[in-house]
């Protein structure tokens, strides 16, 4: 059993996608317990690293630990601390731990220091040990660039100053790696294949939004020199969510996006927003169009007067005869006569609500 700390962060979802493609047994601590529509195939743990609630039967039963998790400054290092303790006294045969490349050279950055005080807890721990070092993740430079997109312009980052930036999904894999193998101590450091200006990968991840907006809606590099005012509702709604997502966001707010829309052109926002989802932004939906938000997401609420009257599982409201009845227009099947919009398995809707 390998128990993962930080196992919902931008690493940690890389490192448990490879231990279950290793088809490893694999265990996520979180403080909130398993999110609604969370479907990845883990045992989920809630526990806090903070005050250590739920780390006895988190770590109960682990071989290893892979702790992903972070905070700032002294907060970091006693979550280590408190984590190592209850690990060693767990009997856990390993545990291994992410760092950053450099962290002994720059004394002076207080985050630096406690990753080194961090390290030399996890070393101390008298629990076996791997520390795996690494330099800057990609995506560094793109939430640098989305945290000034309400300014006039984009600063770089150092501007001529090197960076070596790694795939996180690389470092995901290697981590997992040599958390199911033997503990190696300090292993060699990891960084990406380039050493580039900073002020190139900020101009590549604005060129990479941009093309990610543009791949989603093709229509919008047709419509590139045109006035936004002039396009029609449809594309006037993608500009919207691709000037969001320009912004690199990790949740996504749509307000009622099929609005005015044709059927056509709702399926299409609809498609995309799903696309979205994979692609790892997570998306809050605000929909009119309760047969339509329901096929699209994972979770559901259903609010009454600004109250939650229903929350679960999408999947699972849409096949409740309470929802279907009072939300998605059916009628129930002894008063409803035979109509173009019954459904072969005996659940009339109403067709305003399909796409």
């Amino acid at each position: 059993m390998v128990l993962v700390t930080g196992g919902t962060g931008t690493l940690g979802r890389e490192v448990v996608r490879r231990l279950l493609e290793d088809e490893h047994e694999v265990r996520v601590l979180s403080r909130r317990g398993r999110s609604q529509g969370e479907r990845l195939p883990v045992e989920w743990v809630r526990g806090d690293l903070k005050t250590g609630e739920g780390l006895g039967p988190a770590l109960s039963g682990a071989d290893t630990v892979v702790h992903c998790a972070t905070a700032i400054g002294s907060a970091d290092v006693a979550m280590t601390r408190r984590l190592t303790g209850a690990a060693r006294d767990a009997g856990v045969a390993h545990v291994a731990y992410i760092s950053i490349v450099g962290i002994d050279r720059v004394p002076g950055f207080s985050y630096y220091r406690a990753k080194a005080a961090c390290e030399r807890i996890v070393a101390e721990s008298e629990v076996p040990w791997t520390v795996l070092r690494t330099t800057q993740f990609h995506g560094l430079i793109t939430r640098a660039v989305a945290a000034q997109r309400r300014l006039p312009v984009v600063l770089t980052l150092g501007g001529g100053v090197p960076l070596q930036p790694v795939s996180e999904r690389e470092v995901g894999e290697r981590l997992a790696e040599l958390a199911v193998g033997e503990p190696a101590g300090r292993v060699a450091d990891m960084a990406g294949p380039e050493i580039r200006p900073a002020r190139d990968l900020t101009r590549a991840a604005v060129r990479a939004a941009r093309e990610r907006v543009l791949e989603l809606f093709p229509v919008l590099a047709d419509r590139a020199h045109q006035r936004a005012g002039l396009l029609s509702g449809g594309e006037q709604q993608m500009l919207a969510m691709g000037r969001a997502l320009m912004a690199g966001p990790r949740l996504l707010l749509l307000d009622e996006p099929s609005l005015g829309l044709s059927p056509q052109m709702t399926a299409r926002i609809a498609r995309t927003v799903r696309e979205i989802h994979a692609q790892g932004t997570s998306v809050l939906l605000v929909e009119q169009n309760a047969a339509l938000a329901l096929r699209i997401a994972t979770t559901a609420c259903v609010l009454e007067n600004g109250r939650v009257a229903l929350a679960g599982d999408a999947g699972e409201l849409a096949a409740s005869d309470e929802v279907r009845r009072r939300y998605l227009g059916v009628v129930h099947e002894d008063a409803a006569a035979p109509t173009a919009t019954t459904v072969a398995a005996g659940r009339p809707v109403l067709g305003r609500w399909s796409e």
